[in-house]
């Protein structure tokens, strides 16, 4: 047997190793992380390894590795196990992503029955509107040639009023 692969052997079953190792979250991955790091260990450099060993630097080299394969998205390890990880984050955005859009369509027919309500309503529903569509109070204020105090006023209000009625309804 190869004098490294020795060494591999007896840091495999270090237990300073295994410690770190069972800190790693989920438990599901602990294995899959051992065995993945076996393979980084026997492809890396020999005499860089022993080198390692020898400095006492193993415990922070290995820390290195697993934090690598365990956070950095471009490697094999992520990829591979982590996949269902991945594939919960996405449809918990989604979910997130359908919610928001609910909303949106709650304040669009708030704003449509603003418009029909009375001119005071409607008045604030295209300020608010225009504001949605610029971003900017003071070009909306520019827009209608109106005071800048006063469409901040109507978009608080609104934007109040919208909130009022989405949670009412999600």
């Amino acid at each position: 047997m190869n004098e490294c692969y020795e060494y591999i052997d007896q840091l495999y079953r270090n237990k300073e190793l295994n410690k770190l190792l069972h800190k790693i979250e989920p438990i599901d991955l602990q294995d899959d992380l051992k065995q993945e790091l076996a393979i980084i260990l026997l492809k890396y450099d020999c005499e860089k390894l022993k080198s390692i060993i020898f400095d006492g630097k193993f415990i922070g080299f290995v820390n290195n590795v697993l934090w690598n394969l365990a956070t950095q998205s471009n490697n094999v390890f992520i990829r591979t196990y982590r996949k269902q990880d991945i594939n919960k984050a996405i449809e918990y955005l989604n979910s997130l992503q359908s919610k928001e859009l609910k909303g949106g369509i709650v304040a669009d027919k708030h704003l449509e029955k603003k418009m029909q309500k009375s001119a005071k309503d409607a008045h604030e529903a295209i300020i608010f509107r225009k504001y949605v569509e610029c971003r900017n109070m003071k070009e909306v204020a520019k827009y209608f040639n109106i005071p800048h105090k006063h469409v901040f006023i109507v978009v608080s209000n609104v934007k109040k009023e919208l909130k009022e009625r989405i949670n009412e309804r999600i």
